[in-house]
């Protein structure tokens, strides 16, 4: 140990975990003269490491060999004896198969029994279910027939009631149209946060187009670039933000707070655009960082959306007149959810204005004026705010970030309280779980995989592995019935 000098951890022996003993030697002959030797019992052994493993040869009568036999000691502290069995089983059935495969890679050993197989492959994952095929927006426009007089968004003093908003984002909708925008065009949308932002949105959708926000928070090099890659047929903007930008070639720019293009909406009627929108059509493009730190586009169909309402609006508890705060980023895929889930199922989405944003007192006073009572945030904010502020709130979900245990335990009391995971490329959020109050300690899992999806943890060929062992995520995406 002091040669090797290995990062030392009083979890663990210095020097390896493991220990393989093969007995393969004559076993010896105890001879005492005058004396009969006998075994004696002595009792549990005791775990040296975190596993031992103990194997000696074993013969016929006829001296011929027949197989092995051993014992695996497990530190008791680390392991449960269902584990220990479980472990125990897959390398004898990895010893049972090596004669059949000498000639193959270790990586075509398949430690699964057909048990496991069928739990990871099959019996954990995400069930199916067939939703309407009709893209999101479609069941925004029949919440908006059902509660016309309801409110739909709120942003500092400004209401809009769902036919208010339905109005227009509709009138909107039919002036993107007459500059250009058709079937899966790209739509830039940079706006302050505020009601624009969501009936910008929705009148993309209603032409037919592609969502494209741009977060005007971003340094100006990144909005540039971002306008140039996704090279949007419409720019829809304010005047201030404008002057930030740089017009993306033969792009056209909608401002919305200049007065000859205010007067051009209001001239339209507010009837709903007659768009043929296909549930696989691309919804919006999110820009992430990923991991170089260059953005990259993401594109997301409907399908995802409708998906989304379905599994988180009752998760949630959305329904009629029932307040969700949208606290994220307009440039991150988290408000997307905010927006349909909320609007889908009848809900008031109340919109953090970027002071209420940057302030925890300013953000209590929000959530509690507003009566929100369900919300999607990132662990951090839940650390810097109080959880007596938030009391109103039954139902949150956290996502983005690992949350770290005390605030699991904290915030789970008294509140539905449901840990989530995505990537952007995969609709926001492919799992999802409830956490306990009084949940045993350790990292909090992530869930389960949501209706529709399919997460497997593979190796580095691609192979399922056994459950408790550690691998990388792939998911399946959202597969809706027709």
């Amino acid at each position: 140990v002091e040669e090797l000098a290995p990062s030392r951890s009083l979890a663990r022996h210095p020097l390896f975990q493991v220990m393989l003993t093969v007995q393969n030697n004559t076993d010896a002959a105890l001879d005492l003269p005058g004396m009969v030797p006998s075994d004696l019992a002595k009792g549990a052994p005791a775990a040296r490491f975190d596993l031992d493993v103990n194997v000696g040869e074993v013969f016929d009568e006829q001296g011929a060999p027949a197989g092995l036999r051993g014992t695996v000691v497990a530190a008791a502290d680390l392991f449960d004896q269902e584990s220990v069995e479980r472990l125990t089983r897959r390398w004898v059935r990895l010893l049972e198969s090596l004669d059949a495969i000498m000639d193959a890679p270790l990586s075509a050993v398949d430690v699964l029994d057909d048990a496991e197989r069928r739990q990871v492959l099959d019996a954990w994952q995400g069930s199916p279910a067939a939703w309407p095929p009709a893209p999101v927006m479609r069941e925004i426009e029949a919440q908006a027939d059902r509660t016309p007089d309801g409110v739909a968004v709120v942003s500092g003093s400004v209401h809009l009631t769902y036919a208010q908003l339905d109005a227009r984002a509709n009138r909107l909708a039919q002036y993107l149209v007459t500059h250009g925008v058709g079937p899966e065009s790209p739509v830039g949308v940079a706006l302050e946060r505020g009601i624009d932002m969501v009936v910008a949105m929705l009148a993309v959708w209603k032409a037919g187009g592609v969502y494209v926000p741009i977060d005007v928070e971003y340094p100006v090099e990144r909005m540039a670039w971002m306008l140039a890659d996704a090279a949007p047929a419409v720019v829809v903007t304010e005047e201030e933000i404008a002057g930030r930008l740089r017009r993306p070639s033969g792009a056209e720019w909608v401002v919305l707070d200049d007065p000859a293009v205010a007067a051009g909406l209001a001239e339209l009627p507010d009837e709903r655009p007659e768009i043929v929108v296909s549930g696989s059509g691309l919804a919006y493009v999110i820009y992430t960082s990923g991991s170089t730190g260059v953005a990259k586009g993401v594109g997301v169909a409907h399908a995802g959306l409708v998906n989304l309402v379905e599994v988180f609006g009752p998760m949630m508890g959305v329904g009629p007149g029932v307040g969700v705060l949208q606290f994220a980023s307009f440039g991150f895929d988290a408000s997307v959810l905010d927006v349909v889930v909320t609007l889908a199922r009848g809900g008031r989405l109340v919109i953090a204005l970027p002071a209420e944003r940057a302030d925890a007192g300013l953000l209590r006073e929000l959530v509690t004026t507003a009566r929100v009572s369900a919300a999607s945030v990132v662990p951090s904010l839940l650390e810097v705010v109080d959880p007596a502020d938030w009391a109103g709130v039954q139902a949150l979900l956290v996502g983005a970030e690992p949350i770290a245990v005390e605030t699991a335990r904290t915030w789970s009391w008294g509140r539905r309280l449901v840990n989530t995971y995505g990537p952007t490329e995969a609709s926001v959020m492919v799992a999802a779980g409830l956490i306990e109050h009084n949940g045993a300690g350790g990292a909090v899992p992530f869930g389960r995989p949501i209706a529709n999806t399919r997460l497997y943890v593979l190796d580095d060929t691609l192979a399922p592995v056994p459950p408790g062992v550690a691998g990388e995520v792939y998911i399946a995406g959202v597969q809706l019935a027709r």
